[in-house]
């Protein structure tokens, strides 16, 4: 075992990150200083990165939370406007292509948020609910039929293996050999699928997607690699999804959580890489699971462009893993 891990840290360390670099490295390198910063300069480094490189429309929709916390709600309504108009999915779209209308549009407006935030962003649905669809309308004008066609062909695979799932989480058929199998393979078509694009370069790019945002990708992506058949074929799969976050299709945490679901499915079902996976503890509080390299576990995350796991924590009200720190 101990030479398993050590075969697994040296080629993590050394083959994995053998690619060039580019402009989103700058761009996650401020994201990451915005994370350190008192609430003045997080502004200033959202506002360096959004300049950098074509943003992601999650960074848009935090710097219009951090307007808000000022009270410039110019500003943040402005900022909020921004990530509609780079993909951020306030409301459910009408039609989806190919007549796929499964509710994975998780980004919505909660209408039951009551936060200060939450009741700015429903008042604003209501007085500017023209602007804002015109502004969606835009962005769906610029989505690539091919890719688009590709990744709801993805949503709807996902959508039979959760219809299945829930069969059983619903006590409408009881068989836990059933669930169990199911659990486990369900997703496989899925995997094997996302991976062949992968391979061929033809992955779906996020900005040319009605419903590619943080939660669609991190679920499909997690859930490809718990169904992979071996070991194997997952981890030639995670290895061929840092390109998409040098290119900026993907975020460093959306890699860092399907890096550690190959960990927790194929290597230790207790521990992770970077630190985005745990469980509720007796409290009611959620702690990050233990780590395979705790002392090095920051070393790891800044080599991937994600912030310290302390940040990470800190930023969700999440405990640090037990093994940390000792």
């Amino acid at each position: 075992m101990k030479k398993f891990l050590l075969i697994l840290v040296v080629s993590f360390w050394c083959g994995e990150f053998a690619y060039s670099q580019n402009n989103y490295d700058s761009y996650h390198s401020f994201i990451r200083q915005s994370s350190r910063m008192n609430s003045d300069s997080v502004i200033i480094y959202l506002e360096k990165a959004i300049k950098e490189n074509e943003p992601f429309s999650e960074d848009l929709k935090f710097l219009s939370y951090q307007y808000f916390k000022k009270g410039n709600y110019k500003e943040a309504k402005k900022a909020f406007y921004e990530a509609i108009r780079y993909g951020y999915q306030f409301e459910s779209d009408q039609t989806h292509q190919g007549g796929f209308t499964i509710e994975y549009d998780l980004s919505f407006i909660n209408i039951v948020d009551k936060s200060n935030y939450g009741v700015f962003l429903n008042d604003l649905y209501k007085k500017k609910q023209k602007k804002m669809r015109r502004l969606r309308n835009n962005y769906l004008k610029e989505v690539n039929k091919n890719d688009n066609d590709i990744f709801e062909n993805i949503l709807q695979n996902e959508k039979y293996f959760q219809e299945l799932r829930f069969l059983f989480f619903d006590n409408k058929v009881k068989d836990s050999l059933g669930l169990n199998y199911i659990a486990k393979y369900g997703a496989t078509p899925n995997s094997y699928y996302m991976l062949e694009l992968l391979k061929k370069g033809i992955f779906p790019k996020r900005r040319k997607c009605a419903r590619f945002n943080g939660q669609t990708i991190t679920m499909l992506l997690n859930h490809a690699i718990a169904c992979f058949l071996n070991k194997e074929d997952a981890l030639e799969f995670v290895g061929l999804l840092w390109p998409l976050v040098e290119k900026g299709e993907l975020t460093p945490n959306e890699y860092a959580s399907a890096y550690d679901h190959y960990v927790h499915h194929f290597i230790d079902e207790n521990k992770g890489m970077f630190g985005t996976m745990g469980i509720i503890d007796d409290q009611g509080n959620f702690i990050l699971e233990d780590l395979l390299f705790p002392s090095e576990v920051n070393n790891i995350r800044k080599k991937y462009w994600s912030s310290s796991i302390e940040e990470f924590c800190r930023e969700r009200n999440w405990k640090l893993p037990k093994n940390y720190g000792r």
